[in-house]
Order: structure tokens, then sequence, then C-alpha cells
């Protein structure tokens, strides 16, 4: 037989995984931030915790308050299981931190249904104390995208050059000579958008020339994903945003001073001095985590956590809605997607979101 907490750590990285991506799965079709579809007691996704052939092939949808809760436990699972193994793992695989730093995640999410914010303040302070993982310094911030499991790193997914996504890639979304749809713009002032915060930063390293660049005659990222063959490693969770889940967990429980220590702690190595902000703000922690993780896929849920709309920056440039004219509205159906009809027709159990 082989080494009994061995065996469990792999089983933990099971149910760690398992709670990511059902997370990930509830924050693109959960109805908890449509108006009128009932919040924690509204429709998420089905939690599928078995798998037979024979059994379970459909699934009903649970509520909100039920994934948040099949969620938990499983990170709780995963966690026991996993802290006897005292070995070093990389972070290309999931670890007793990555295991943490999902459910810090999860929970500052969840907090905006719950309101309880002391999950993700616990969890998020494990990691920042016992990940053994610091935020890279001014000088290494742009070398840690091209760096598989730098010490920043706290879950990644592998890549190598067999996995190259060709043009499915985010860099060639960014830049690609057949792409190239994203593009960093100025605001109206009243949205300002990342050219502006950029302009308002001089120093920052995470708007020097090799992050932030022209490509295709536009202004747009280039650090972030590097490679065009996508053999860079991507990751999903770094040590910096555990700072910041944990400056604003302690905010919203009314430990402005630790809020305001942590929320520097960032922009402190990224150039701009240790006290770059006066104040702990949620919108100066909002500021700070658009800047810190640009492209990297946190600014959508922390606008609709945190009850705002999609802005609209440029109506020229940017998609509308096209029924209003402008861009969906907090509390619209369409900030959740529509269950696709193929799921529909496979599972009888399967329910259509709100507004399809």
């Amino acid at each position: 037989m082989g080494d009994q907490n061995g065996i469990s750590y792999i089983q933990g990285q099971a149910y760690a995984v398992r709670a990511l991506v059902h997370f990930d799965a509830l924050k693109a079709y959960g109805q908890h931030f449509i108006t009128g579809q009932g919040g924690a007691s509204s429709l998420g996704v089905p939690y599928v915790k078995t798998y037979k052939v024979s059994e379970n092939l459909t699934p009903a949808r649970g509520t909100v308050a039920s994934n948040v809760a099949d969620i938990t436990a499983d990170l709780t699972t995963a966690i026991a299981m996993m802290s006897g193994w005292t070995q070093p793992v990389s972070s290309s695989y999931m670890t007793l931190a990555g295991a943490y730093a999902v459910g810090a995640r999860a929970l500052l999410y969840a907090a905006s249904v719950t309101g309880d914010y002391s999950g993700a303040a616990s969890m998020s302070k494990w990691v920042i104390d016992n990940s053994g993982k610091s935020p890279v310094t001014a000088s290494g911030f742009a070398s840690s995208y091209t760096t598989d499991n730098a010490s920043n790193s706290i879950f990644e997914i592998a890549m190598s050059g067999s996995d190259n996504p060709g043009i499915n890639g985010v860099a060639y979304i960014l830049r690609g000579t057949s792409y190239g749809d994203v593009r960093i713009l100025t605001g109206d002032g009243a949205n300002p958008d990342l050219l502006d915060l950029a302009l308002e930063r001089p120093g920052d390293v995470r708007f020097a020339a090799n992050m932030v660049g022209t490509a295709q005659g536009y202004p747009t990222v280039l650090g972030k994903f590097p490679t065009m063959t996508g053999s860079d490693n991507v990751t999903i969770i770094r040590v910096e945003e555990m700072h910041l889940i944990y400056a604003e967990a302690m905010l919203w429980q009314g430990d402005a001073a630790t809020a305001l220590t942590y929320l520097n702690n960032i922009p402190a190595i990224r150039g701009l001095g240790a006290d770059y902000y006066k104040e702990a703000t949620l919108a100066n922690i909002l500021k700070e985590r658009r800047v810190e993780f640009y492209c990297e896929g946190l600014r959508y849920d922390d606008l609709l956590r945190t009850g705002q709309g999609m802005p609209l920056i440029d109506s020229t440039k940017q998609l509308n809605d096209d029924r209003t004219g402008t861009t969906p509205s907090y509390g619209d159906y369409n900030t959740a997607m529509p269950i696709y009809q193929s799921e529909l027709n496979a599972n009888s159990n399967m329910v259509q979101n709100y507004g399809y």
C-alpha cells in the first residue's frame, strides 16, 4: 500500500478542484444577482458529487445557498485531507495553500449574498502567513509571467509547447494578427478605463513598456500572456490576491486600519510607495484589484458582487446591449449566461435561466 498521507493528499486535491470548478460554474450561471430571483435561494448549478454511468445523469440545479455550502464543505474536506502531507508540491498542482486560496476567493464572492466575510478573512490570512509565497517585487513583476511556478503563484495551469491553443489563446486575442480584440482605452471621466489608471500612476511597473504597449496599431496588454504559443503556465491564483481579499474582508468587518495596511502592501512593491492609499475604502480596494489583475478574469465578478453593472466606456468600441443601447446594468438577466440548448435537451431536470 502507498503512503496514507499521500493518498489522502491526492483525494483532497480532487475535492478542492471540484469546489473550484463548481464555483466557476456558479459565477457564470447562478441567478443570485438577477433582479427578482431570490438571492441565496435562487437557482445555482447542479453540484455533482458522484460519477456512475448509470446514475445521476439528469441532476437538478441546486440553490445558490446549497452551492456555497457544498463548495465550503468540499474545501473543508480537502484541507483536512491535505494537511498531513509535508513534502513540497509544485503550484502546477492543487496544494494545501491552493485549497485555502480557492476558499478565500469563493467566500469573498459569496459574502455579497451571505454577508459573512469572516471565512474570506481567515482563509486569505492563512495563505499569507503559511503558504511560503510572497508578492513579487517591482523588478520581478514582468518576469513572473514567464516563470513557471513563480514565487507568488498559488495555483496555475501547466502549459507546454504541445498545448499550443493557436488563435484561441489569450495572447492572440489580446494582440494577434487576426484578432487583437482587447484594446486599452481612455474613459469618459465618469468611467475611467485602464489607460486612465495608468496615466495617474507614473512609475507603476504594471504599466511599464514591457507590460502595456502597442500591437496592431492599438494600445493593449503585452506582458501577462507573453507567448503567442501559450507555452507559459497560466496562473489562476497568486498571493497578491490574498492580500487584497484580506484587506477587503477586514474593511467589511470594521477594521479599516488593518485593511489599509494590506491594501498598501501591493502598491508599495509596484513602484508607488508604502503609503500610496491614505484611506481603505471599497472603491480604493476595487481600484487596486483592477490595476493588479487586469486581463486575469476577476473584474467582472468584482463588479457584480459589489452591485455594479458593466460600465459603458466607449459606445463605438464596446459591445452594447441591443435592447437599450447601453451595457447591462446590475440585476439585468443577461449578466448571467444562458443554459445551452444542448444541456436542456440532454437533461430533463435542467431549467433555463430567467430571461432567456
